[in-house]
């Protein structure tokens, strides 16, 4: 796939992202992200990018969802496209989030490559939701935007 073709399809990814459009859908969307090179908050960042999934609460299925990831570790920077492939979650939205979750992603662009967020966590309110889990092995992601449900 050339860099136009990829950078159409990404942006249709983004833009369908934002959006719980089946019903009983929810989606989280978070304009940026922070992404440590250690499993712990600190100033070794990684990466950032908004990041976005979509869910059934019914079946607990992560059905798509996407992660721009900035790298801004190397110099000079580079974005990596990754989809959400897969994933579960689990829990409770009422009376507030409190949900654990995986996913799966695949990277399409500068390379292809497989990574798993573990020990997710989706907490706190549906206007201020935060993500927080283990991506590529160790190294910590948290986010915090939104939880709209259809």
């Amino acid at each position: 796939m050339g860099k136009p073709l990829a950078a159409v399809s990404m942006m249709v990814v983004l833009f369908a992202g934002t959006n719980a459009s089946a019903t009983g859908s929810c989606v989280f969307y978070a304009s940026d992200s922070i992404y440590y090179f250690t499993s712990s908050a600190s100033s070794l960042v990684y990466a950032r990018g908004p990041i976005s999934f979509v869910w059934e609460p019914d079946t607990g299925r992560v059905l798509s969802g996407y992660y721009p990831e900035k790298v801004v570790y190397y110099v000079p920077v580079i974005t990596a496209f990754n989809n959400v492939s897969s994933g579960s979650i689990s829990g409770t939205t009422s009376p507030s989030l409190n949900l654990s979750l995986t996913m799966g992603l695949t990277r399409s662009y500068p390379n292809t490559y497989n990574c798993s967020l573990q020990s997710g966590t989706l907490t706190g309110t549906f206007s201020s939701a935060t993500l927080r889990g283990y991506l590529d092995g160790p190294y910590l992601i948290v986010a915090t935007g939104t939880v709209t449900c259809n």
